[in-house]
């Protein structure tokens, strides 16, 4: 027997009968202990030459989790802290559990020659709570102080606590389609579109306060605009037209109309205006307050996805597989221009940059001011809601809500039972996310929940 003092691995093996010149044999038999160095870590076996081969006798495997600093648990015993290397007997099986605090547990039963030499590991986040609501949720929630309001398609209203989802009221808003627009919030009042055309507003105790009729056509699933601080929002119709609304007293100020069918919410920008899109690829910058339109432009592809604002005067248009950032609309002074693959499924900004999902499957991270690629992954399908967080960029592809960091990295996922509709950021520390499963969930973005 030969020892190598950097070693740290045992293999076992035999050599042929008559055979007792061999280095690592042993005199008195033909079975031999052979410890080696870290390079034979990625071998199945160590060659000695001629017919002598020493298979080893454990079976290794690196884990790699995500998000990474899971225990990794074998056979009941703490094997290391991913990303790590487990090992175990060959030709034998092992149970291999990958725990992370907040996050499912992963089972998996391990034997030799069912794996490869490293095992990646997605950990699906756990939601902090999940309300159920009766009827598809496909309008985003809004949130006031501890309670957060959820609208369904089965024409109800819900109050929720924040922090740990109970019910504290519901209310049956009389409307057969029930909701799809994202509900607004202002001055402690939650205002609500119906998709038959009603324009509700209602108090935080579940008081009807006031309904209007929207003098747009309905259906209406378009979200309205994010209320101005004096009470005035905007809202599309199915077709080409849309309302400005004043909240109180509640009525509309001016209607107009696109030149083709609205297919993308209007968006507040700065100076008490809007902007809305058509799928002509007409943009308008209109007054909330007047019947004044201060800019127009024309793209060459529909715009259906929602405009952002950018600066005092400027703004960020995806038009097709497109996305143009003007510094000044009116003028027509533009900073960057980005032509993807494929159109542009959704798109939003946030502190550190613009984050833009393309029908290809694909998310992109556009890095002010040039606004170029900073990086881009794949996703495993097209996102239908891209959501900027604070420390974080979140995706809903289909059935799964997706969480990368700012640099790209995957984070963590949720499976869902059905498509995901809105997702949203009631604060810095929580998401919420409803869908197509009838209900909503929230998760605790906390570093430690």
């Amino acid at each position: 027997m030969f020892r190598n003092t950097h070693a740290r691995h045992v293999f076992s093996g035999a050599f042929p009968r008559g055979d007792r010149t061999g280095k690592g044999a042993d005199a008195r038999g033909h079975t031999c202990l052979l410890y080696t160095s870290d390079a034979a870590d990625d071998l199945p076996c160590v060659y000695l030459g001629g017919p002598r081969l020493i298979k080893k006798n454990t079976t290794q495997l690196q884990i790699q989790a995500t998000p990474p600093g899971a225990e990794v648990w074998l056979d009941g015993a703490l094997a290391g802290t991913s990303p790590t290397v487990v090992r175990w007997p060959a030709s034998g099986r092992a149970q291999l559990v990958v725990r992370k605090q907040s996050y499912a547990p992963f089972p998996r039963e391990l034997s030799d020659g069912e794996v490869g030499w490293s095992l990646p590991v997605a950990l699906a986040k756990l939601s902090a709570w999940r309300y159920e609501c009766g009827a598809a949720v496909e309008s985003a929630t809004v949130t006031h102080g501890d309670r957060t309001f959820i609208a369904d398609r089965g024409g109800r209203l819900h109050a929720v606590e924040l922090r740990g989802g109970g019910s504290l009221w519901q209310l049956d808003l009389g409307e057969i389609g029930g909701v799809s627009a994202a509900l607004r919030g202002w001055s402690g009042r939650i205002i609500c579109v119906t998709i038959e055309g009603s324009f509700l507003q209602i108090s935080r105790d579940g008081r009807l306060l006031t309904r209007a009729t929207l003098p747009v056509s309905a259906p209406i699933k378009l979200s309205p605009s994010v209320p101005t601080e004096d009470g005035v929002l905007a809202v599309a119709g199915d077709g080409g037209d849309f309302c400005m609304m004043r909240l109180d007293p509640c009525g509309a100020l001016w209607q107009g109309r696109m030149p083709a069918r609205i297919m993308t919410a209007p968006v507040a920008v700065p100076g008490r205006r809007v902007l809305i899109g058509d799928v002509s690829g007409n943009l308008w910058r209109c007054s909330l307050a007047a019947a004044e339109i201060s800019a127009r432009r024309r793209f060459n592809h529909p715009l259906s996805v929602p405009p952002l604002p950018y600066g005092e005067e400027g703004a960020i248009v995806s038009a097709g597989p497109e996305v143009h950032v003007f510094a000044d609309l009116a003028k027509g002074e533009i900073l960057a221009r980005e032509t993807f693959a494929a159109p542009v499924t959704a798109m939003h900004g946030g502190e550190d940059g613009l984050y833009v999902a393309t029908d290809d499957g694909f998310l992109a991270a556009l890095k002010p001011p040039a606004f170029a690629v900073a990086w881009r992954l794949k996703l495993p399908r097209p996102a239908q809601s891209v959501l900027a967080g604070s420390n974080a960029v979140y995706a809903a592809c289909e059935a799964e809500v997706l969480a990368f960091t700012g640099q790209g990295r995957p984070a963590w996922n949720f499976p869902c039972k059905g498509r995901v509709w809105a997702i949203e950021n009631p604060d810095a520390d929580h998401l919420l996310a409803g869908g197509e499963d009838r209900g909503v969930v929230l998760f605790d973005l906390a570093p430690d929940a």
